[in-house]
């Protein structure tokens, strides 16, 4: 087969230039759908400041991060994903510099540095994470209970992910703000789903 290296897609104001082997979404409306619940998300955390941290966990191009930008200008942006092609897609719609910072790594990979380790700037105001159908796991999920400021915004692949996922911030006390099934595949079985937590310090 042969064709174009690239693809471009548009979500707002912004098109994304990206490479055949990055990540998109599947349904030619999911971007715009998952991106306005993201919006929608980030406008109602209580409390946050003007120059938030947020991390976009399976962050992919940026697509959730360009949703933050939206409504938080100033936000300090930490995009990780382990798909280098993604990863090269982020600088074709988003500013790259000291408030947008991609780092090629895995969540696990990220977490132990920042959150386990000795690199830590600070804990994040806001996490957003789209992780993969498996979801993200025990382990990360743990991590982000314990070192998330004030909300978790979780896009879930498959329901008994998501549902376990989000089990894990529970336990911790965390507070689910909304919870919704998406079509993203119609006329089959498959859901996937949005979860927003906010923390038991935010209240």
């Amino acid at each position: 087969m042969t064709g174009p290296p690239s693809v471009s897609r548009r979500v707002g104001g912004r098109t994304w230039r990206l490479p055949v082997d990055a990540f998109w979404q599947s349904h030619r409306s999911a971007a715009v759908h998952y991106s306005d619940l993201v919006r929608r998300a980030v406008s109602a955390t209580a409390g946050l400041p003007a120059e938030p941290v947020v991390w976009d966990l399976y962050g992919g191009a940026g697509l959730f991060s360009a949703a933050v930008l939206d409504v938080a200008p100033r936000a300090q942006l930490t995009i990780v994903e382990s798909a280098r092609p993604s990863l090269d897609a982020v600088g074709t719609a988003l500013d790259v510099g000291p408030g947008v910072v991609p780092v090629a790594a895995r969540v696990e990979t990220f977490l132990d540095r920042t959150v386990g380790g000795t690199d830590r700037n600070g804990e994040p105001d806001l996490v957003i994470l789209d992780p993969p159908r498996g979801g993200a796991g025990i382990d990360v999920m743990t991590a982000l209970a314990g070192g998330t400021a004030s909300r978790i915004i979780h896009v879930g692949c498959d329901p008994a992910s998501l549902a376990r996922d989000v089990g894990v911030l529970v336990a911790a006390g965390w507070t689910p703000a909304d919870l919704r099934g998406v079509a993203a595949f119609p006329a089959t079985h498959h859901v996937e789903g949005l979860a927003v937590l906010d923390s038991p310090r935010a209240h």
